[in-house]
């Protein structure tokens, strides 16, 4: 671990003395600058191609450990666009896959889902089927 810091420290180091810092400057300009509606656009034909490219490789596999994780993941994409009935689809079969699999479920954004949509009770009701039960006693830091 050290090895790998010192030489990162190295690297950064060297970079840096290269004039690097012009190109850190740039780098940092673009990640927080606005896209414009092109660049948007193309972003999103990315996003939802890596969403669901993932489930659709995991069902030609029949992968069905993983695909409850990748319709999570698309599901996910599609809540934070705003898609909430697609997402609670998906959602869904993740379920439905992982109780016939017998798996155990490794993303669960149907909390996330309940809360988006303002169901109150729905949302504390899976966050508390969600957390570990606390031993009696057991007090918060």
């Amino acid at each position: 671990m050290t090895a790998r810091v010192t030489c990162a420290g190295r690297r950064a180091r060297q970079t840096r003395r290269r004039g690097a810092g012009a190109a850190e400057g740039l780098l940092a300009q673009a990640l927080v600058a606005p896209l414009d509606g092109a660049e948007h656009a193309q972003l999103e034909r990315v996003r939802v191609a890596i969403a669901g490219g993932l489930a659709e490789a995991a069902r030609e596999r029949g992968a069905l450990t993983v695909l409850p994780f990748a319709l999570n993941y698309s599901a996910a994409h599609q809540l934070f666009a705003g898609h909430f009935d697609i997402a609670e689809q998906l959602i869904h079969e993740a379920d439905s896959i992982t109780d016939a699999t017998r798996n155990v479920a490794v993303a669960d954004f149907s909390v996330l889902l309940a809360a988006w949509r303002g169901d109150r009770d729905r949302t504390l009701e899976l966050r508390e089927r969600a957390l570990p039960k606390r031993p009696t006693g057991a007090r918060d830091c």
